[in-house]
């Protein structure tokens, strides 16, 4: 079994049958962690080695796909392009943590370029107003336009300022002009504190937004988070904010209402990017649950779950272009 990654693709061959994972991350393909993944006559389990994975001739088996991804933490199937348009992932969360399990100990037999950052981050701290210091990275790109604040998903579900969607806007958003910090809320990685179930958590934002606007005093300044992150920050309001840009929203880690009454009955913009297959709300349940909310439009991704697995491109595409569009009043 070879290995050879690209920028946008991971290609996984075994003898002369091949399965391409078309468009995902590849910098955050997992380690398979807690995964097994399966091919026509063999088992391969949890941390062993790809290589010890060999092919029979399963590409065009009927019944079921090449290769399938199996996790112990299994939310719902997540479609993955394919050659074929047949390869399933599950779990797509238990494979958005590192690649570097899967560099170490395999030969790349196809050419690539190393993945880089163009722009590299500057590490800080921030303080809250009740006293906790928290871990965060800026990049302010030269040509600086606008700065966007990102909010990280679920503390208790693993979720950190380096998890998928977080990490790949973090990433991309500085090409477009964008200045961008991500942040640990408490209790995360090195932020003091412990978790609030986001009402503690509407501080450590507040924080990110007062060290945004005193590194870009004169940039519109936008607040975007992914599903946990999504719902804090839609219960916060902060003259501030230019509008709120938020991705895959559960509508529901804080009350309704609670969110209805901040953002929702605020007048400046809201964009919910909400994913087709969403496990927890969908496009309809959204633009139901946001129905009295003003000045929000709900933008579905077609094909996409709550993990935006290869398609968080499409999720930084409805950000740069919201703000594009932005006029300030």
């Amino acid at each position: 079994m070879n290995i050879a990654f690209a920028q946008d693709d991971v290609v996984l061959t075994a003898h002369f049958d091949f399965v391409a994972i078309l468009r995902a991350e590849q910098h955050l393909i997992a380690r398979f962690h807690r995964s097994d993944v399966w091919s026509y006559g063999h088992d391969l389990g949890p941390h062993q080695s790809l290589s010890d994975l060999r092919s029979r001739g399963d590409e065009n088996s009927a019944r079921r796909a090449p290769f399938t991804f199996w996790s112990a933490q299994v939310h719902k199937h997540s479609v993955v392009e394919h050659l074929n348009r047949k390869l399933l992932a599950v779990g797509a969360y238990a494979l958005s943590e590192s690649v570097s399990g899967l560099r170490r100990g395999h030969a790349t037999t196809v050419p690539s370029p190393s993945v880089t950052d163009d722009f590299a981050p500057r590490s800080l701290r921030l303080l809250t107003s009740d006293g906790l210091s928290l871990e965060a990275e800026l990049v302010i790109p030269d040509d600086a336009r606008a700065a966007v604040v990102l909010c990280h998903p679920h503390p208790q579900q693993g979720g950190t300022m380096t998890s998928l969607v977080t990490s790949e806007l973090f990433r991309s958003l500085p090409s477009s002009g964008l200045a961008v910090l991500r942040f640990n809320f408490r209790g995360v990685g090195t932020s003091e504190g412990e978790h609030e179930f986001g009402v503690g958590e509407a501080l450590d934002i507040v924080a990110a937004i007062d060290t945004m606007s005193a590194e870009c005093p004169d940039l519109p300044l936008f607040l975007s988070g992914w599903s946990f992150g999504a719902d804090t920050s839609l219960s916060l309001l902060d003259s501030r904010i230019a509008a709120w840009l938020a991705c895959a929203p559960p509508l529901r880690v804080l009350p309704l209402e609670t969110l209805t009454a901040a953002a929702g009955s605020d007048p400046r913009p809201k964009l919910l990017i909400v994913p087709e297959h969403d496990q927890f709300r969908n496009p309809d349940s959204a633009r139901e649950a946001t129905e009295s909310w003003l000045n929000t439009e709900v933008v579905a991704v077609a094909g996409a779950d709550h993990f935006f697995v290869g398609r968080t491109h499409k999720v930084a595409a409805l950000i740069v272009a919201t703000i594009d569009a932005y006029e300030a009043p």
